[in-house]
């Protein structure tokens, strides 16, 4: 679910990128719009994340992803839809590059709450698919549909995602983690060391004298 999460997030910088030579061609012609574009996108994202970072953990994991995703689809991605204007286009790359800030440690903590300890790095790992994911859909998608369908078809999969996000995390409320399931070593770990000096009284008692 954290890996579906992150590709949604990242998804519109991929369709900028994949788009880049369309989007320069129908704005003008102006060979620094993906730059620019892609610069607001880190930018917005980068002081969303300075911001917001340290009431991510008092939101919560599933409201922070819930908001995050609303946002999304309710104004980054239309946004990136209306034809003609490159302001609204980026002030709508900027907004996605504010959601995938927040989305990112929201999933993050989604592996922290849900995954036990033994098995995060490879939760992990599987995460860091997110960004080839997105970016072979969005390189499909240059190659079959134009800009305002592909930014459609990105939207109804933000809406299928955040979904399921919201009824697979209905269980993980603030603070709720699970623990691991090794608790013989811990209790290994934190067992008294042995007493010394050895106990020699009982023996010294013990011997004739």
């Amino acid at each position: 679910m954290a890996t579906l999460q992150d590709c949604v997030a990242i998804l519109p910088l991929g369709l900028v990128a994949a788009f880049a030579a369309r989007l320069t061609t129908a704005h003008g012609g102006d060979g620094n719009l993906a730059g620019w574009l892609t610069t607001s996108f880190f930018l917005l994202g980068s002081l969303t994340a300075m911001g917001l970072g340290p009431f991510i953990d008092q939101l919560g994991v599933r409201r922070t992803g819930v908001v995050s995703a609303i946002t999304l689809v309710t104004m980054a991605l239309p946004l990136m839809a209306w034809p003609g204007s490159p302001i609204v286009l980026g002030i709508g790359v900027a907004a996605a590059g504010g959601c995938f800030a927040v989305v990112l440690p929201s999933t993050n903590g989604l592996i922290a709450a849900a995954v036990p300890m033994d098995r995060q790095v490879l939760a992990v790992c599987t995460k860091q698919a997110a960004l080839p994911l997105a970016m072979l859909l969005a390189a499909a998608a240059s190659s079959a549909l134009d800009w305002i369908w592909a930014v459609v078809v990105a939207e109804a999969a933000a809406v299928a995602v955040l979904v399921v996000f919201a009824r697979t995390t209905r269980s993980l409320g603030p603070g709720r983690r699970r623990t691991s399931r090794r608790p013989a070593a811990a209790s290994r770990d934190t067992a008294s060391p042995p007493s010394w000096p050895p106990r020699w009284s009982a023996a010294c008692s013990a011997t004739p004298r």
